[in-house]
């Protein structure tokens, strides 16, 4: 009855439900990638295995010497405690258990661990086919630009080379003249 007044049937909930989800589901990412605080944070290079599903660069967070994933189980979740320099660079401290971590950190991070590196599930950056040539690999002198959310979630916003953001690195590498 109360389905007859609204007019909804089967076939405008299903074209409109989708919608709905979609709209909820690009807002919540817009809301993750607008707060948090911003942090750099180094990276290294990681060779794919999956090399057919896009350009994309794989690589691995570096957040300094502290072993995050030493003598933990695989797959289960972990928080690393950071510290912040002068500079703006994230570097791990400690890391435990997350309920652990919420408790004793007064800044954390939240991951994976899987073969011995921890993984924050953004450490992959997409970019046009034209740069595949000048971005196989991680540069050197890379590093992400990410927003570390209240509950210790990363959203990566950029990689930039030295001072550079990555796109317009790889622009100037393709536009120099070859030897």
């Amino acid at each position: 009855m109360i389905k007859a007044r609204l007019g909804l049937n089967r076939e405008t909930l299903a074209i409109v439900g989708p919608i709905i989800a979609l709209l909820i589901w690009t807002l919540t990412i817009a809301f993750t990638h607008s707060s948090g605080e911003s942090y750099r944070v180094k990276i290294v290079g990681y060779d794919p295995v999956d090399l057919l599903s896009g350009h994309y660069l794989r690589f691995r967070y570096d957040f300094g010497q502290t072993p995050i994933c030493a003598n933990r189980p695989e797959s289960a979740t972990f928080c690393a405690c950071y510290s912040v320099n002068e500079t703006n660079v994230i570097t791990s401290q400690e890391s435990y258990l997350c309920d652990k971590a919420q408790k004793v950190c007064k800044n954390y991070i939240q991951g994976v661990c899987r073969a011995g590196t921890f993984l924050t599930g953004s450490e992959r950056y997409y970019f046009p086919e034209k740069y595949a040539p000048v971005l196989a690999l991680v540069p050197e002198n890379s590093y992400a630009e990410v927003k570390v959310m209240s509950d210790g979630k990363i959203a990566l916003q950029n990689i930039f080379v030295g001072e550079s953001p990555i796109l317009d690195y790889a622009e100037m590498s393709l536009a120099a003249p070859k030897p």
